[in-house]
């Protein structure tokens, strides 16, 4: 059996220090696609707290958030499952009011032939490597695709890698040099149950200050399932 996910679409977005109090990314969605947004904001430190919507009106939901344990900067993940179709479809990360350097990667992966359903979400930070992990986890199905970002503080110079398996989809989303904030991507799919697995990334300036968050999402359904012919037989 194939997998019901099909290549996520990627696109970027961020702002420095000053700028909006929201941040918006333009992607082109169709109905049933799992839409996943990561987001990292220099104002999060003192409490801050974001809000997530798009044009189409769908109900985005939060998964734990991660940041490196000597700073309060903090990254977080939203998905939804859409319920509706928009070729120009705004996602828009609303910041509480507040301004702060912000970068936001936005997956959109189509759905054929199944659905999908949120599974497992971990975390990690690093304040003293250039490799960053999550904590381990465990996959229960045997088609999931896993999402996973990181962010760099005090280097925004550098440029993240992608972790064994993994797609990179974003090397450097970056705020600007004063901001010192730098975000990277990326994803996997797996055909069976992973026990025990992590999402790293590696950083190419540092030791510096690193965070990192994955989320795995189970799919379901018949994409590329095998048919067998059913035959009638009439008697004489």
């Amino acid at each position: 059996m194939s997998s019901v996910f099909g290549p996520p679409t990627v696109t970027n977005g961020s702002q420095s220090f000053g700028g909006s109090t929201s941040v918006t990314v333009t992607i082109n969605t169709a109905l049933g696609d799992l839409i996943v947004v990561a987001v990292n904001n220099s104002y999060t430190m003192v409490g801050g707290t974001f809000g997530v919507t798009d044009t189409i009106g769908n109900t985005y939901t939060k998964l734990t958030s991660a940041g490196p344990t000597s700073f309060g900067y903090r990254q977080h993940m939203y998905w939804t499952i859409s319920t509706g179709a928009n070729a120009s479809n705004v996602v828009t990360v609303d910041l509480n009011g507040n301004n702060g350097a912000t970068n936001v990667t936005v997956w959109d992966t189509g759905i054929s032939g199944g659905t999908a359903a949120f599974d497992t979400s971990a975390v990690g930070s690093d304040d003293s490597n250039t490799v960053v992990s999550t904590g381990t986890f465990n996959t229960a199905g045997s088609d999931e695709i896993v999402f996973s970002a990181a962010m760099d503080i005090n280097n925004p110079k550098g440029t993240f890698s992608q972790g064994s398996g993994y797609t990179l989809d974003a090397a450097a989303v970056n705020t600007g040099a004063f901001n010192y904030l730098t975000q990277g991507a990326q994803h996997v799919v797996y055909t069976s149950p992973q026990t025990g697995i992590a999402a790293t990334m590696t950083y190419s300036q540092g030791p510096n200050n690193i965070a990192i968050i994955a989320a795995a999402f189970k799919g379901s359904g018949s994409a590329g399932a095998s048919t067998q012919p059913i035959v009638i037989l009439f008697g004489l």
